[in-house]
């Protein structure tokens, strides 16, 4: 009996994670030059017309990387950020006070632009108009798959499983 329950009790805490509270979609950025390595996710009714990106998802997966590898962060009282789907539109600032910095990201709808999510990320001193790095370029958006039917099946087949052989013995 030990073995079913150990098996069921894996089971269960393995599953758990699979179902998911909605659908989700990351966004992530292609910029022109490959400065910068960013991505956010957000969940399906945040795609809605009007919608405001305000999901507590949004503003902790916010994350970006600058050409020297330093990272960035939402998530914390020190960024703050908004967006929405349609119209498209962007704002996020994420602070680091150790080194004196910030990123910035915007929305625009620039001259050339084939990408309807086109937008501009900075990086810059605190309170000072050079930048250090900045990048035009576009968000794409992908659908985080869900779990798949087979996936989560497999939890059941194992528990039947370890009945059959246990009615063996």
């Amino acid at each position: 009996m030990g073995k079913v329950s150990s098996l069921l009790v894996f089971a269960l805490l393995w599953t758990r994670p699979l179902f998911a509270q909605g659908t989700l979609f990351q966004f992530t950025w292609h910029g022109d030059s490959n400065f910068f390595r960013a991505d956010f996710v957000i969940h399906d009714y945040e795609l809605a017309s009007g919608t405001n990106f305000s999901s507590d998802l949004f503003f902790s997966s916010m994350s970006v990387t600058n050409p020297l590898g330093q990272f960035y962060h939402g998530g914390d009282s020190s960024s703050a950020g908004s967006g929405t789907y349609v119209p498209w539109n962007i704002n996020f600032q994420l602070n680091d006070f150790q080194r004196g910095t910030e990123v910035l990201i915007f929305s625009g709808d620039y001259a050339g632009s084939t990408h309807r999510t086109s937008g501009e990320i900075w990086e810059k001193p605190f309170s000072d108009p050079n930048y250090l790095w900045e990048e035009r370029g576009y968000w794409s958006v992908a659908q985080i798959p869900e779990p798949s039917v087979v996936v989560l099946l497999m939890p059941s087949a194992a528990l039947l499983i370890a009945r059959s052989g246990r009615r063996k013995s």
